[in-house]
């Protein structure tokens, strides 16, 4: 039997005017989701260059792509989505009424 093995890192962000919540997640070969770390950040410039080192802490292997998820808020999202697209990382922005219906189906 193969060996598990984490193919991509996701951090998803929970975002609000103030603060960003966010769970930095392993996803292996059997696409198993586990949790690695949780943690707040600012919803500003500061707390973008925070996150970004902190998810690049927990997601060890650089070799393994890291994904950034986060629903589209209002206006919340968009400071923190074009400061990880000018970084060059990979940014995934979801509509909330498209993922629910994605669910309920």
């Amino acid at each position: 039997m193969e060996a598990k093995r984490i193919l991509k890192y996701a951090v998803g962000m929970d975002m609000s005017m103030g603060d960003i919540r966010c769970n930095i997640c392993s996803i292996d070969s059997t696409q198993r989701v586990k949790v690695v770390r949780s943690r707040k950040f600012d919803n500003r410039l500061s707390g973008f260059k925070e996150l970004v080192a902190w998810s690049a802490k927990y997601a060890k292997d650089s070799e393994i792509e890291t994904v950034y998820l986060m629903e589209a808020t209002g206006v919340y999202y968009e400071s923190a989505a074009y400061f990880l697209y000018e970084k060059g990382l990979h940014v995934s922005v979801i509509v909330p009424n498209r993922a629910k219906r994605y669910a309920q189906a």
